[in-house]
């Protein structure tokens, strides 16, 4: 089973310092959504990144939509393939053994968690 892990994030600081301190380095297939249009110049060319204005199709214009531009942009410009998705927000906090719950939650296939 598949799965992809997409962190909306709004200053490129935030990246650099979970990257630095490796706060999700226990999640696989992990990469972070920027959302705005503040600075992404230390981070525009890291692999894990996602500038969603810099993609073709995007609504960046209507910033009150926040995390939800994030997530239609990936829909919209099919950039995930996992079977399931964790869309988070940069503020979480997850759990030592989240990926044992996670792993025990998924084995009994459900749509969403």
């Amino acid at each position: 089973m598949k799965i992809q892990t997409f962190i909306f994030v709004h200053e490129q600081q935030i990246i650099l310092d979970y990257i630095k301190y490796k706060k999700f380095d226990g999640i696989e297939n992990l990469k972070y959504v920027f959302l705005g249009d503040r600075d992404t110049s230390l981070i525009k060319d890291y692999e894990n990144v996602i500038i969603c204005r810099d993609l073709p199709i995007n609504i960046e214009e209507y910033p009150k939509l926040t995390s939800f531009s994030g997530w239609y942009a990936l829909w919209k410009n099919n950039l995930y393939d996992g079977e399931y998705l964790n869309l988070f927000e940069y503020d979480i906090n997850l759990s030592d053994n989240f990926n044992d719950v996670l792993g025990n939650a998924l084995e009994s296939n459900p749509n969403i968690i």
